[in-house]
């Protein structure tokens, strides 16, 4: 413990920061729909798959970028989305569609990234503004980061 911040809180906002900051959100869910692609030709059951955690089942064959963000666990549903859950105080993660559009699927993401690919977070509303303003400031230090890249500025992570 840290003061009154303990360790895991400290390494959860770290990879908030890097899965919302320094992720190529492009190259994500192409990696995801190929995941979803891979259900409906039958080389992957739909499930929940482990990564973080020593469980099973787990997939031996997830692409780089799911890897690297390093989620707790991929579900691949059998409606198409493939869920990428990160864990932590609160719960939260990434949703990727086959579609750009979200509204015909179950489950639901807070905040689109990208047409097909939304960030989720069970505080991710006016309960919690504090948490509220924390993910939306993350999200305008992306959008400036990546401004600062098409004007040959210096950043951290990937577009």
């Amino acid at each position: 413990m840290i003061g009154a911040v303990t360790l895991p809180h400290i390494l959860s906002n770290e990879r908030l920061e890097r899965l919302l900051c320094e992720t190529d959100f492009h190259e994500l869910l192409r990696a995801c729909r190929e995941l979803s692609s891979r259900v409906k030709t039958g080389d992957v059951q739909p499930g929940t798959y482990w990564v973080r955690m020593n469980r099973q089942p787990r997939l031996q064959s997830l692409p780089s970028i799911i890897l690297e963000i390093d989620p707790t666990y991929v579900r691949i549903d059998q409606e198409g989305f493939v869920q990428l859950e990160m864990s932590g105080i609160p719960f939260y993660g990434l949703v990727a569609y086959p579609t750009a559009t979200r509204e015909q699927y179950s489950f639901k993401g807070d905040v689109e990234l990208i047409p097909g690919l939304w960030y989720y977070d069970e505080d991710y509303n006016d309960d919690y503004p504090k948490h509220r303003e924390k993910i939306d400031a993350l999200m305008r230090k992306r959008k400036m980061y990546n401004q600062g890249r098409t004007r040959g500025g210096n950043g951290v992570g990937a577009g």
